[in-house]
């Protein structure tokens, strides 16, 4: 157990250094960028010496904080993440349920056929048919913006943000920012749910062939007792290390959402830095990115073998 784990942590340090060398390459070849008139030596060693110290160069007058980007961009991005990701795993969760509890059944296929068709459409494409369908109601579903451009941030996430702000009427803000939030988190999580669903029906189905699940049946009349107590807690615990994919399509997806629907975040600062033509916003944002992702899927793997160390048990053998 102790190796698998010491092997994921050397996998997660090997792509944090693939990922800084793809961020100097960045970098050093954009136009513009002040680290591109040095040499390349002597560039490289600045490049992560103003990394490690968290500013880094724009030009030889002006650094740019890493702290103030995370703390500027980063808070309005996970938010929107972090919406996504409950809504999918929620409405997945419980498609995923009924399409495995019967699928020979009418709704399994209803639920199948749905999930195939939206699948294939882009994003982009589900982001501009959304707008186009609520764009008559924008008072109930905004098409653009974020609450936190009309209050003084404090953290950074408008939701926390709202109940840290004096002399605000908390119940209306807190509604206006979930307004904001129900459209781009909606379509943002369209993708990830269409996932968990295909996982959690096909290991419900899985589990519930295995005998000791038919012996349960026999003396136990409850189903929903069955599916609470003997099925579920043989099901997440197996799919969750699968359901980490939903991070990347969602982080990745919410820079789209964020540019389409006008969204403070790492969208807009990202599409900032195409329009100015700065390639360290560019550097900056495969570091950040990447070091959250690595950073997410390794603590969700460390989780999954503590809550189930027997699934890898072939691994650690190796």
């Amino acid at each position: 157990m102790i190796i698998y784990i010491l092997k994921k942590i050397f996998t997660y340090l090997f792509i944090l250094l693939l990922l800084s060398q793809l961020s100097f390459a960045v970098a050093y070849l954009a136009s513009g960028t002040i680290y591109n008139q040095y040499a390349f030596f002597y560039a490289y060693l600045g490049y992560f010496g103003d990394l490690l110290s968290g500013r880094l160069l724009i030009s030889n007058y002006d650094t740019l904080s890493l702290g103030t980007i995370i703390k500027q961009v980063l808070p309005p991005t996970i938010e929107l993440c972090l919406f996504a990701v409950l809504l999918s795993s929620i409405t997945g969760s419980l498609l995923g349920i009924i399409a495995g509890l019967k699928p020979d059944h009418w709704s399994n296929k209803l639920i199948q056929a749905g999930s195939l068709i939206i699948s294939a459409c882009p994003i982009v494409w589900l982001a501009v048919l959304m707008m186009s369908l609520f764009a008559s109601n924008h008072y109930l579903f905004p098409d653009s913006g974020s609450l936190i451009e009309q209050i003084n941030p404090k953290t950074g996430f408008p939701i926390i943000d709202v109940f840290l702000t004096p002399d605000l009427n908390r119940s209306q803000e807190l509604i206006k920012e979930l307004q904001y939030l129900a459209l781009p988190g909606i379509i943002l999580s369209i993708h990830p749910c269409i996932i968990t669903i295909q996982l959690i029906s096909q290991q419900v189905v899985k589990v519930a062939k295995q005998k000791y699940i038919q012996a349960i049946s026999i003396r136990e009349q409850s189903q929903l007792k069955i599916l609470l107590r003997h099925m579920l807690p043989n099901v997440f615990p197996s799919i969750i290390p699968r359901l980490t994919y939903n991070l990347t399509i969602i982080l990745y997806s919410a820079i789209i959402i964020e540019i389409i629907f006008k969204r403070p975040g790492l969208g807009t600062w990202v599409m900032q830095g195409f329009v100015d033509k700065n390639g360290l916003v560019i550097a900056i944002a495969i570091m950040i990115c990447g070091v959250l992702l690595c950073s997410l899927n390794l603590f969700i793997m460390l989780i999954t073998i503590m809550i189930q160390p027997l699934r890898h048990q072939e691994l650690y053998d190796e």
